[in-house]
Formats: structure tokens, C-alpha cells, sequence
């Protein structure tokens, strides 16, 4: 026979897991709780957004700056054939 106990901490790791894995079953919890995971849910994309944003930011900036150094080292290469 199993020798297995079922506490709540137990089910709630057991949950979480499944959970990460996309397999939220929101008939299991309360409304309340579902309305508070959609807004973590939520949250949790609007700083992904927020990342990508950023990220789209500085590799603009950082595209121009490397093309006025590219643009500078042409001129300097075009100095020099003169």
C-alpha cells in the first residue's frame, strides 16, 4: 500500500505545477481566487511588454549609434585615400 499523506501543502504544490504546465482548471477554485490569478496573469504580461519595449528602445539606439561609428570610420577611411 501507498505510503502517502495529503496535506493541503502537498495539494497546493501539486496544483502549482500543473498550473505552470497550463493546465489551470478554474472550476476547482472560487471566483475570487480566479479574478486574482487573471490579475497576477495580467500583471505578469504587462511587464513582459514592458521588457520587449525597452529592449525595442535601446537595440534602436544602439543601431544608431553603431551606424554614426560606422559612418565615422567610413570618413576616416575615405581621409585617407586622399
Amino acid at each position: 500500500m501507498l505510503d502517502q499523506s495529503f496535506s493541503a501543502e502537498n495539494f497546493f504544490k501539486i496544483t502549482s505545477i500543473e498550473n505552470r504546465k497550463g493546465t489551470f482548471n478554474k472550476e476547482l477554485y472560487s471566483t475570487n481566487y480566479y479574478a486574482k490569478h487573471q490579475e497576477a496573469k495580467d500583471k505578469y504580461n504587462e511587464i513582459i511588454d514592458y521588457k520587449k519595449r525597452i529592449k525595442g528602445l535601446r537595440s534602436k539606439e544602439i543601431k544608431e549609434k553603431l551606424k554614426i561609428l560606422n559612418d565615422e570610420k567610413k570618413a576616416i577611411d575615405e581621409q585617407k585615400d586622399e
